[in-house]
């Protein structure tokens, strides 16, 4: 469903309070989400600090039905009249807030001030909130500059890469081939500039009277002055603006502009290539042998673990008062018993465990496998314990013990001589139970017992051997890449200052086509001189190449050009679009996606849009060295007719064959409700299509205030991907995280070495976690082609399965072939999830406080501490 209005930032330039001398309308349109037919919304940014309430102000613009008269609802519900204005040079009108004259412009409440209001369009009611802005106008500068640049880095790359091309080639839109082409270009250019084809014409000029050739206007001179020394005469003279000439100045001028940005955006890139080698070669300065404990997260923790404590045991009352099962008194007596769960079994359809069972607490746990059962039948006997799945699920859980006074249905069975007996048990009813033993108590009694000893040390450790090992791969990873980052960073600076004379040159080409007063014409007319004369054939002929080489025409040329026009106005839609270019970004840079064919089209058209082209855009991503496919989506309308900023569908070509949905909404926001913000768009706006999709926040708030949790350090508060529960939904206790939604910091500003790192690790989990069935995988093989989640490789060595160290199943050490990456496929020995362990910077698992190498299962939140090496 479309909107009846579009709604702009127009600046006004007035010659009085009721006369308009000019409007500029801003090239972005503000965003309008369409809830229903009745309702939209809108977000503002409110601009004063950067724009001193002058530049600019939000306009209304009907679509088609020109009778409504919107109006504002102010607090008490009255109408507060808009003021309509006509744009005098196109004649387009707009509805603006009157606003009171202040001599030089109307103020506008709505750019100025934040806060809530609402706009009435006959049955349309538009609710607007407008935000707070604390950026400077400098960093909101360097949003709008790396969007540029951005933009013109992806629109200038090669159009012929291959997928081996994808992979090894770094610096796409500058090489040796578009340095020498561009030379090439500019040496035809120079030689036709020494000989340019003119041609003779006829012109009327003051010309001696004896060598006056007359024309009409010579006799109304004589008849009226009489005759003079000088007369006007038929005169002829050389011109060079003739259509070749043209031609070729408009190639000049293109190839220019096309130069001008090449280096532009490949500064662009040599300056984040600077700041990542930066960035990473603090984190390898980092590395210790000496392990500091956040104070704050692990008092976290502790605080965290006494709450789960509590709330084991009401959700256990709560379990126990919803039974309604009647139990037939005359047949089963109550008991009391102690009750040891162990692991669950594989039986679908019941809610059981294997264990053990005493009458009292001071009782010995019958423990089969002692000498006194050898060669008797009971060798190999176990236990067998069920309970009511309509009312227990996961409040009972394995490695608990438990006082349980119930109603137990008990049956034994004789296996077979040698295998001993199965005892089941089976709880029909329950009217008391009480936690005797606990992971989540063991866990506090631990940590409690390390909170001694941190405070003696001052939160201080040194690594395990095994976290020295562990440290020691991540440190030769990063090694590789601040190489591989040092010598790219060096080629990419040669290739610049091979290219800069090129750009003098052109600019001496283009002074000179002015001097000869030749204009400029995109129309190649194909004549003799582009088949005869070698120079203009040459010039066209080279010039073609390069535009084949980017892979633009003149109309996306022209569309190209736009976004220099962009003004600050537009930042709330900037960052949104900013967004959309870094994970275009991270698919062909760092996973090596190879896009469509016309996809600098469409992402232009995404990038310069109007309300007519920017809903429904599609580019389609593919890279069959992992086999995945990728449609990227822009406002992509679901289903439920909801439209989130972006989508990616990802595609399985390999092993699952399934297709996953990754929804991302941008939010350029001053202060972030991560929990509110999740809840609105995963659950009320149901961006997960009913828990089908992966829902992210992508935000530039770097001060968001979200509660220390168990993960990597290097992440702090700029990342969460739904590792732990983390909020308190009533939709959370049957939906567990799992990497199902989150935020993430999204922003160029303050951390410019890392700050693509967070995006490419979520990406990186969709296609290498959520793409898998990770459920009963005490086998974690991956039926997905693996890849290097730092460099995106498909060169990966899995090593042989193993098994792991409790038994019970199977672990895969995996090595990437180019950057030594160094991952293990494993899973939770609570509930049989797939894990993955990518290292400590790389993991998108919660890590735990003491012990960073352990990470916590993001569907049922167990960890273990294992306090002895592996």
């Amino acid at each position: 469903m479309e909107a009846v209005f579009e709604a702009k930032y127009i600046s006004i330039k007035w010659y009085d309070k009721n006369t308009i001398l000019k409007i500029d309308e801003a090239i972005l349109p503000i965003s309008i989400e369409v809830e229903n037919s009745n309702t939209y919304h809108i977000e503002l940014q409110a601009y004063k600090r950067i724009e001193n309430g002058l530049d600019g102000q939000v306009a209304f613009h009907l679509l088609n039905d020109s009778s409504i008269k919107p109006y504002f609802l102010n607090a008490s519900g009255d109408k507060v009249l808009l003021m309509k204005i006509t744009d005098p040079k196109t004649d387009k009108i707009w509805w603006i807030e009157k606003g009171k004259w202040k001599g030089k412009y109307r103020e506008s409440l709505l750019w100025n001030h934040i806060g809530e209001t609402k706009i009435k369009f006959n049955d349309i009611i538009c609710h607007i909130n407008v935000r707070a802005n604390s950026f400077t106008k400098e960093e909101l500068d360097l949003y709008l500059q790396d969007f540029r640049n951005d933009f013109w880095y992806l629109i200038l790359q090669n159009d012929s890469l291959t997928q081996d091309d994808a992979k090894n080639k770094k610096v796409k839109i500058l090489d040796n081939k578009s340095i020498k082409l561009i030379s090439e270009f500019i040496d035809y250019v120079e030689k036709v500039l020494l000989n340019p084809k003119k041609e003779l014409r006829e012109i009327q000029s003051l010309k001696d009277i004896k060598k006056v050739k007359p024309v009409a206007r010579t006799f109304m001179e004589i008849a009226t002055s009489g005759f003079k020394k000088k007369l006007t005469s038929r005169d002829t003279v050389e011109s060079y603006n003739v259509s070749e000439n043209r031609y070729i100045h408009y190639a000049v001028q293109q190839v220019y502009t096309i130069v001008f940005h090449i280096l532009n955006a490949t500064e662009h890139i040599d300056e984040l290539y600077a700041n990542k080698v930066k960035s990473d070669k603090e984190r390898l300065d980092s590395f210790s042998d000496i392990k500091v404990i956040d104070k704050e997260a692990f008092e976290n923790d502790v605080e965290e673990l006494q709450i789960e404590t509590t709330n084991e045991l009401l959700s256990l009352y709560n379990c126990i008062r919803k039974q309604n099962r009647p139990i037939d008194t005359s047949v089963y007596k109550k008991e009391k018993v102690i009750v040891q769960l162990g692991n669950r079994t594989n039986n679908k359809y019941k809610f059981e465990f294997f264990g053990n069972m005493k009458n009292t607490i001071n009782d010995p746990w019958l423990n089969f496998k002692d000498m006194k059962f050898k060669n008797t039948k009971y060798e190999g006997s176990f236990f067998m314990i069920s309970f009511d799945s309509n009312f227990f699920y996961d409040e009972l859980k394995s490695g608990y013990e438990y006082e349980i006074t119930g109603y137990i249905k008990s049956y034994d069975k004789e296996r077979s001589p040698q295998k001993g007996f199965k005892y089941k048990r089976e709880f029909l009813f329950i009217t008391n139970i009480k936690i005797l033993k606990s992971k989540i108590e063991e866990k506090l009694k631990y940590l409690k017992n390390q909170k001694s000893n941190l405070e003696l040390s001052n939160w201080q450790r040194k690594l395990t051997p095994r976290e020295l090992k562990e440290q020691k791969y991540d440190k030769e990873v990063l090694r590789n890449n601040l190489d591989n980052l040092k010598n790219e960073q060096k080629n990419n600076l040669q290739l610049i200052k091979a290219l800069e004379p090129s750009l003098n040159k052109l600019k001496k080409l283009l002074l000179r086509f002015k001097k000869l007063k030749i204009k400029q014409d995109s129309y190649f007319s194909n004549s003799m001189t582009f088949i005869q004369n070698p120079n203009y054939q040459g010039s066209h002929s080279i010039f073609k190449k390069i535009k084949n080489l980017i892979g633009i025409d003149e109309k996306l040329f022209l569309q190209m050009q736009l976004v220099e026009k962009i003004g600050l106005k537009d930042i709330p839609t900037i960052y949104e679009r900013w967004c959309f270019l870094q994970i275009i970004k991270i698919l062909i840079e760092k996973y090596h996606f190879l896009p469509e064919e016309n996809w600098k089209s469409k992402l232009s058209h995404q990038a310069m849009g109007n309300l007519n082209n920017i809903k429904n855009i599609k580019i389609s991503f593919t890279n069959n060295k992992i086999a995945r496919d990728i449609d990227l989506w822009y406002e992509k309308e679901l289903e439920n007719k909801k439209r989130p900023d972006f989508v990616l569908d990802i595609k399985s070509k390999f092993g699952t064959n399934k297709t996953h949905r990754l929804v991302m909404d941008a939010k350029f926001h001053e202060k972030v409700d991560i929990e509110g913000q999740i809840d609105l768009l995963y659950y009320q706006k149901n961006y997960s299509e009913n828990n089908k999709n992966t829902v992210f926040i992508l935000h530039p708030d770097a001060n968001k205030s979200v509660k220390k949790k168990r993960t990597p350090k290097e992440w702090g508060n700029d990342a969460y991907y739904g590792e732990v529960e983390m909020f308190n939904f009533e939709w959370d206790k049957d939906n567990k995280p799992n990497h199902k939604y989150g935020a993430i910091l999204l922003s160029p500003i303050g951390k410019r070495g890392n700050f693509l790192d967070n995006l490419q690790r979520l990406i990186g989990m969709v296609m290498q976690y959520n793409m898998e069935n990770n459920e009963d995988c005490n086998d974690p093989k991956p039926k997905e082609k693996v890849f290097c989640l730092i460099c995106g490789s498909d060169k990966q060595h899995l090593g042989d399965r193993e098994s792991t160290k409790n038994k019970r199943g199977y672990k895969y050490e995996i090595t990437c072939q180019e950057c030594q990456h160094r991952y293990i496929y494993n899973y939770c020995w609570n509930c049989k999830h797939r894990l993955i362990k990518n290292g400590y910077y790389w993991s998108y698992h919660s890590s735990e406080i003491l012990q960073p190498f352990n990470i916590r299962c993001p569907h049922c939140n167990e960890i273990y501490y294992n306090h002895k090496e592996e």
